[in-house]
């Protein structure tokens, strides 16, 4: 298995770089499955062209949907909620893509013919049954093929639809899925939350591309417990979406500027367009921001389109930095990032239970802060392409690190000095990503099998190396 060597940048060296990040990855996912349900003919530009997304592009081919593609535009000739039967395949694979297997779960479910959803070793490990009981709760015939509440599975509808307690602390995955195919339902749709609910934004940006698309929704929220309901009024509606850069692989870039110092500007994070950088409302206390709106009339021939910028949760990256010192700024649809080596990074106390793919970024820039940082609320993480807290506190700790693990939270207290290690990701992207960001400041970092990354970002590699020149 390859080994990928990381070159630091040294004590010395400022990052005075710019770069662009590819369209969302979680934002394709959705746009893809919205617009083979909608009626008429979608075109999505900037879409992501991730390994995770190219299985959601294949399996909705095979399910009869036609897409053109050309670069990262494609348009998708929509069905309007009705498979032709005769070209969907009896067996779909969908990779290690977690998203795409659990939508696929509901998205097939729609019609009575059964299907296989098969997948690849990593995911056979990742947990469906609470999303599994609820479509059999509804009419599904679900049976597993290799172990109980896990994939690959043979499934055949039709799900009808009603009222339903859905169980989101594990991912919001199961909660988005049922969603997308809500106006397809007899009975329409009404799910509950139960228990704690992790990685809420996710499901908010389901809501508002459903709502983009036509979709009738309700969302009541009373203290930790959701109220959803979607009414059935199919079809959807084709859109033209400008897909936003991904914000969850930004971070990333944006902590090599923190750790680093100097700047790093990302292009791509905002639309063009005046509607959308006005809209564009960082979660917490962001007001400081320079938000530049001047000179932005030559882009009205872009509002065709509709935009996505502020729908992503991990723009919350922003908030975390800035608390942590660095300065940011807004201009047309770039983010600026700078930090002084004269001003000490600060240490974090944050509660990430909404925002699971900042944990391993906030994680590698605590390496680097000042005094200890905590992340609560995480347990989810246990969850993912890999248990990604125990990878988190084995690596830590053995970069030089004091590290306390329990099972819902991370406490890092910091060092002066590191030595680099061989990192072997478990083929998990984000933890591959987090390391080498790592490895601009600490001197030997090695990262094993990094093509792992492609599931999310397959110009990782060669964005990371166009900071270091």
């Amino acid at each position: 298995m390859p080994i990928r060597e990381i070159k630091s940048i040294g004590s010395l060296k400022n990052l005075n770089c710019c770069i662009k990040i590819n369209g969302s990855k979680s934002i394709s996912h959705r746009a893809l499955i919205l617009a083979a349900l909608s009626e008429g003919r979608s075109e999505l530009y900037n879409l992501s062209l991730c390994e995770d997304v190219i299985h959601t592009i294949k399996g909705l081919e095979s399910l009869g949907i036609k897409i053109q593609k050309n670069g990262d535009t494609a348009y998708i000739d929509g069905s309007k909620g009705c498979f032709s039967l005769h070209s969907v395949k009896s067996e779909i694979f969908l990779g290690n893509s977690g998203t795409s297997y659990r939508f696929f779960m509901s998205l097939v479910s729609l019609f009575s013919d059964s299907v296989v959803l098969k997948c690849d070793e990593q995911m056979k490990r990742r947990p469906i049954q609470d999303l599994c009981h609820i479509l059999m709760e509804g009419g599904v015939n679900i049976e597993f093929l290799l172990f109980p509440g896990y994939p690959p599975i043979k499934i055949q509808g039709p799900f009808f639809g009603g009222s339903f307690e859905v169980s989101a602390d594990k991912t919001s995955q199961f909660v988005s899925s049922l969603l997308l195919i809500g106006p397809y339902l007899p009975d329409g749709l009404k799910i509950v939350s139960k228990g704690v609910i992790h990685s809420k934004p996710y499901i908010d940006l389901t809501v508002e591309m459903m709502k983009l698309f036509g979709a009738k929704v309700s969302v009541n929220l009373l203290n930790q417990e959701i109220d959803i309901r979607v009414l059935n009024q199919k079809p959807y509606h084709a859109q033209n979406l400008w897909i936003d850069g991904d914000f969850s692989s930004a971070a990333f870039f944006f902590v090599a500027g923190a750790i680093c110092g100097g700047s790093i500007t990302i292009k791509g994070l905002i639309s063009p367009s005046h509607s959308t950088v006005s809209q564009f409302h960082p979660l917490n206390n962001l007001n400081n921001l320079n938000l530049n709106l001047n000179n932005l009339n030559h882009l009205k021939h872009l509002k065709h389109f509709n935009y996505t910028s502020f729908l992503q949760g991990d723009r919350y990256i922003l908030n975390c930095l800035q608390e942590m010192g660095c300065k940011i700024d807004i201009k047309f649809n770039e983010i600026r990032l700078s930090r002084s080596k004269m001003e000490s990074l600060h240490s974090l106390s944050l509660d990430l239970g909404d925002y699971p793919d900042l944990v391993i970024p906030l994680a590698i820039a605590a390496l680097f802060a000042e005094g200890t940082s905590r992340f609560i609320n995480i347990g989810h993480l246990r969850f993912k392409e890999s248990d990604r807290l125990h990878l988190l506190e084995q690596y830590l700790t053995s970069l030089g690190a004091i590290v306390s693990l329990t099972e819902t939270t991370l406490t890092i207290e910091p060092q002066k000095f590191y030595e680099g290690i061989l990192i072997d990701p478990k083929g998990d992207h984000r933890i591959a990503m987090g390391f080498a960001i790592a490895g601009l400041r600490i001197k030997g970092m090695r990262i094993k099998d990094p093509e792992c990354v492609k599931k999310s970002c397959p110009n990782f590699f060669q964005l990371l190396t166009s900071l270091n020149k």
